[in-house]
C-alpha cells in the first residue's frame, strides 16, 4: 500500500533539498509521514499529512497542493473516498492555477476521477476513462494508471460494462508493472479479466447457442497466459495450508476455462492448439502447493467420485453454463483431508452439488518409488449442456 503513496509523495512534495536547508513544520510533519509509511501505519500517515497540510496553509505555502494530492490518496487508499474527495478536488484546482508548483494537473484529475468512481458519482466511469486516455498520453508512472485501471475494470465487471472491462483490463495488463502485486500476479489477474469479459460479453449478446469464434479463442489464450503466468506463484503454500492469493486466483482461471472449454466442445468448435496441449496434460490435475523443503517429486493421483456431482434440475432447465475449482487437500499417508471449492462460475445450487460429491484419491501406478503424498490440488469441474440433446453433463478437465 506504501508504494502508490510513496511514489506520488516523491512526485508532488518537490525541493526536498531546500526543505532539508529550512526547517519548518511542514517538513517536520512531513518526514513523519513518510516515516509512518514505512512502517505501514497508515493512521499514523494520516494524522502527519494532515498535520502537514494545516501547516502549509497556515503560511500560505506553495506546497499546499501537493500536501493536499498526498493527503487524499492515503486517504482513498483506505477506503475513505468521502474524505478525500475535498483534499483531492483542491489538488487540482491549484494543480491547473500554478502549474509550476510540481503538481500534474493530469495526475491530480485521475485521483478526483477515482475518487468520484468510488461515491458513484454520475458518469464518473466516462470521467474516469477519459483521465486514464491523458495519463497513458502524458506518461505518468504505472503505478498510478495500473491502479485507476482496475479500479474501473472493477466496477465494469459489476456494472456489466463488458466492453469497457475488456479495455481497462486490457490497459492494467500493459501496466502490470506497476502494480502493489508481483508483475506475474498483476498480468495474470488482468489476463483473467479479460478472458470473463469477452465470456460475459457473449452471454450478455444471448450467445448462449455458439460463441464467436474469433473472441472464444481470445478468451482462451488469455486464461491459457494467465494459468502459465501464476503456476510458479500458486505453488508457494502457506504455512497455515489457508489458500493464497495467488492459488485462489489460479483456480478462478481453471473454473473460468473449464467452462470456455466445455462450451467450446458442445458448440463443437475445435480447441485451439495450445489449449488442446494444455487440456491433456498431467491427468487433469494442478499441483498448487508443495512443502518447501522437499525435494521429493509428487506422486501422480487419479481422482474419482464415490458419488457423483448431479447437474441441478433448475439450472438445467435453464441452459446454464457453470464451472469450478475443488482444492483436494492430501497428506503423506495418501488421505483425503478435505475437498474445499475455492472458485465458482455460477450460482451456489452448483457449490452444493459439488459439495454433495465425494472424492477418492489413488495413487498411479506409474509414479515415482520415492514420491510424495502429501500435497494440494486443484480439479476443474465444467457443468454443460451436452450438444444439442438437452441432457446434463459433468465433465471434470483443466485448462
Amino acid at each position: 500500500m506504501k508504494r502508490t503513496i510513496a511514489i506520488a509523495a516523491a512526485l508532488c512534495f518537490f525541493a526536498a533539498s531546500a526543505m532539508a536547508q529550512t526547517p519548518s513544520p511542514i517538513v517536520a510533519h512531513y518526514r513523519a509521514y513518510q516515516s509512518a509509511l514505512e512502517r505501514d501505519d497508515l493512521a499514523g500517515a494520516e494524522t502527519s499529512a494532515t498535520e502537514a497540510l494545516a501547516a502549509a496553509e497556515a503560511g500560505n505555502d506553495a506546497r499546499i497542493g501537493a500536501l493536499a494530492f498526498n493527503l487524499a490518496a492515503l486517504r482513498l487508499m483506505q477506503g475513505n473516498a468521502s474524505g478525500a474527495l475535498a483534499p483531492a478536488q483542491r489538488a487540482l484546482a491549484l494543480a491547473h492555477q500554478y502549474p509550476g508548483n510540481g503538481l500534474s494537473p493530469t495526475l491530480a484529475n485521475l485521483l478526483v476521477a477515482r475518487i468520484e468512481l468510488a461515491q458513484a458519482v454520475p458518469d464518473a466511469s466516462a470521467r474516469l476513462y477519459a483521465a486514464l486516455e491523458a495519463a497513458q498520453t502524458a506518461q505518468l508512472p504505472a503505478s498510478e494508471i495500473s491502479d485507476a485501471a482496475i479500479e474501473l475494470a472493477l466496477w465494469s465487471e459489476t456494472n456489466q460494462r463488458y466492453d469497457l472491462a475488456l479495455t481497462t483490463w486490457s490497459i492494467a495488463d500493459n501496466f502490470a508493472e506497476g502494480s502493489r502485486y508481483p508483475e506475474a500476479f498483476a498480468r495474470a489477474r488482468a489476463k483473467l479479466g479479460q478472458a470473463i469479459a469477452i465470456i460475459q460479453a457473449e452471454l450478455s449478446d444471448g450467445n448462449r447457442s455458439h460463441f464467436d469464434a474469433d473472441n472464444t479463442a481470445d478468451a482462451l489464450r488469455q486464461l491459457y497466459e494467465a494459468c502459465r503466468l501464476l503456476q510458479d506463484l500458486a505453488a508457494q503454500d502457506l504455512p497455515s495450508g489457508e489458500i493464497t492469493l495467488a492459488q485462489q486466483t489460479y483456480a478462478q482461471v481453471l473454473a473460468w476455462s473449464a467452462v470456455l472449454r466445455s462450451k467450446v466442445r458442445s458448440d463443437g468448435m475445435r480447441l485451439p492448439d495450445f489449449a488442446v496441449a494444455q487440456g491433456d496434460a498431467d491427468g487433469m490435475v494442478e499441483d498448487i502447493g508443495a512443502p518447501a523443503s522437499s525435494a521429493r517429486p509428487r506422486c501422480m493421483i487419479q481422482t474419482a467420485f464415490l458419488r457423483e456431482i448431479e447437474f441441478p434440475s433448475s439450472a438445467a432447465a435453464r441452459g446454464e453454463l457453470a464451472g469450478a475449482s475443488v482444492r483436494l487437500r492430501i497428506n503423506e499417508a495418501g488421505e483425503l483431508v478435505d475437498a474445499t471449492v475455492v472458485a465458482i462460475v455460477g450460482s451456489q445450487a452448483f457449490v452444493d452439488a459439488i459439495n454433495r460429491a465425494r472424492w477418492s484419491v489413488r495413487r498411479r501406478a506409474d509414479s515415482d518409488p520415492n514420491c510424495r503424498m502429501e500435497m494440494s490440488i486443484v480439479r476443474s469441474i465444467a457443468f454443460s449442456i451436452e450438444g444439442n440433446s438437452g441432457r446434463p453433463g459433468r465433465r471434470p478437465m483443466r485448462p
